[in-house]
Formats: C-alpha cells, sequence, structure tokens
C-alpha cells in the first residue's frame, strides 16, 4: 500500500526590521494564492499602463498628423490667396490701363466731333440769307427740307462749314450744281450754287475749304445764288441749329 504525499503549505512572510531596538519586528505573512493574486494584479495594470500608453501615442499620431494635414491646406490656401491677389492686382491695371484708353479714345472722338462739326459759316464774306423749306414729292408724299438760301452782290467764297470728305457731286436742275460732304460723325452737308464746284469726290477738306465762288453773271442767273442744307443720320434738321453765326 503506497502512502500518499502529504502537500507542503508553503508560506512567505515580510519582515520589517527597524533600526531602533525600541522597535519590534513587523511579520507579515503571505501565502503563495495571496502573492499569484498581487501578481495577476500587477500584470493587469502593467498591460492596462501600455495599453494607455499606446491609445495616448495613437492619439497624438493622429492629432500630429492631422496638424500637419491642416497646416499643409492652410499654406495651399494662402498660396492660393496670394496668386489670387497678385492675379486682382494685374487686373485692375489692365481695367485701369483699358479705362483710360477708352477715356482717351472717348475724348479724341469728341474732339475729331467737335472738329468736323459743321457749325462753321457756310460763306466768307457778306449775302442776304433767308431760312426756307423745299418740298419734295416722295412715294409717302410732300417733304419739307429746310434749308438756307444765300445771295450776294459781290464776289464771295463759299467754303465747308467743317472738316470731311466730299462724298458726292452733281448737276443740279435749280440751282445748277450740287456737292455733299461727309463729317464723319453723322452730318452731312450740301451745298448749291450755280458756279461750278471748285472740289471732287473724294477730296479730304478742312473747315474754310474753298467750295464754289459766288459772284454777279449776267449770263448765269444762279452764280450769286446758294443754298445749304444739313442732315443728321439721314434726317434733315434746321441747319441754324449747328449753325454759328456772328455778327
Amino acid at each position: 500500500m503506497k502512502k500518499s504525499k502529504k502537500k507542503t503549505k508553503i508560506n512567505y512572510f515580510l519582515l520589517l526590521v527597524s533600526d531602533s531596538p525600541t522597535k519590534k519586528v513587523k511579520k507579515f505573512k503571505y501565502t503563495k494564492a495571496r502573492i499569484n493574486f498581487v501578481k495577476t494584479v500587477a500584470a493587469l495594470f502593467f498591460i492596462a499602463l501600455l495599453g494607455y500608453i499606446a491609445y495616448n501615442s495613437y492619439q497624438n499620431t493622429v492629432i500630429l498628423s492631422r496638424e500637419v494635414a491642416f497646416k499643409a491646406k492652410i499654406k495651399e490656401l494662402e498660396d492660393a490667396n496670394a496668386v489670387l491677389m497678385q492675379e486682382k492686382e494685374e487686373l485692375t491695371e489692365k481695367v485701369t490701363i483699358l479705362s483710360k484708353t477708352v477715356n482717351e479714345k472717348v475724348d479724341a472722338e469728341k474732339i475729331l466731333e467737335e472738329k468736323n462739326l459743321p457749325k462753321g459759316f457756310p460763306l466768307s464774306g457778306k449775302a442776304s440769307m433767308e431760312e426756307t423749306k423745299e418740298t419734295i414729292e416722295t412715294d409717302d408724299g410732300n417733304e419739307e427740307r429746310p434749308m438756307l438760301l444765300f445771295d450776294a452782290d459781290e464776289e464771295v467764297a463759299v467754303v465747308s462749314t467743317g472738316a470731311g470728305t466730299v462724298c458726292h457731286r452733281e448737276m443740279d436742275n435749280e440751282y445748277g450744281y450740287q456737292i455733299h460732304i461727309d463729317h464723319g460723325n453723322g452730318y452731312i452737308t450740301i451745298y448749291r450754287s450755280g458756279t461750278a464746284p471748285k472740289v471732287d469726290v473724294g477730296d479730304e477738306i478742312t473747315r474754310g475749304t474753298l467750295l464754289f465762288e459766288m459772284r454777279e453773271d449776267e449770263d448765269n442767273e444762279l452764280a450769286d445764288n446758294m443754298a445749304y442744307q444739313v442732315t443728321k443720320d439721314g434726317e434733315y434738321i434746321v441747319p441754324t441749329e449747328v449753325l454759328e453765326i456772328n455778327g
């Protein structure tokens, strides 16, 4: 018959010894089960601590990564904003130059229009003047066209009332000859007289250019007469609306 082995129970003691002779030695008893429990708790605490450290490290890495991404995005937006500001400055400069160019062009056109405006007097000397209307039969009925009639007692030059281009010349059954001057601004002036014109179609003229010479002529009763008319954008207007009459 075998003898059963008796399991020896092992205990552990923790002694706290003071260097003072008056103090007693303190003795703490620990069983193996208690020590294993303490080991387990310590291991779990260590694992939890490692997990906490790892989690914090991960969170810090994520935050750092996001911060880097945000900084990169901010830098990208700042660069894009700088480009836009530069483009804005360039566009503003172009708009300023364009506006200045347009204003200069408008001013030049105004100067040219004023220069070509037929507001000069059509004679270089004295003559009687009468405001009247010429009645013309058209498909839509009779049309009345305003005109000025001049009658000279002495030799008088008929001159252009503004700068422009001679655009038409023909014989006139009533007055002998007529020429049209296009002033390039919607105005066309019409001169009708009994003497031969001094200019021809295509001639570039200035204000005061000689067009006809009015004079008394026994053989030509129309030589001392001149009719003057003005159209604006194709419509006949009263010549004195633009004509400067001094004296």
